[in-house]
């Protein structure tokens, strides 16, 4: 990681190690919808990385569980339920969205 200009993961405890990059370096988080904590974004601009995130489009099989579908992000986040059942959705990447991301991540590094 110390040598690393580029670090894409999904959310979750592997984005921790932004701490040992170095500055200038990139961070692209692919998080689910919904769930916007910035709990990884705040200590990679903080110690120098250029921060992006992707948020990741909701899969079909979800609309057959609407309780949390139709809530807002704000919402979600003050809803300890909400969080995790967003956090352990699976994800699906828009290759469209994650290209259009990726061309400005490429002009950053």
């Amino acid at each position: 990681m110390s040598k690393a200009k580029l670090f894409i993961a999904v959310h979750g405890a592997a984005l921790t190690n932004v701490m040992f990059m170095p500055k200038n370096s990139v961070v692209v988080e692919i998080s689910p919808p919904h769930y916007k904590g910035n709990l990884y974004e705040k200590p990679a601009i903080q110690t120098g990385q250029h921060y992006f995130r992707l948020i990741t489009q909701a899969e079909s099989s979800l609309h057959s569980s609407p309780k949390f579908f139709n809530i807002s992000a704000r919402h979600c986040n003050s809803n300890i339920y909400c969080r995790i059942f967003w956090r352990n959705q699976n994800l699906i990447v828009d290759i469209t969205k994650f290209s259009f991301l990726f061309e400005q991540v490429l002009e950053v590094l």
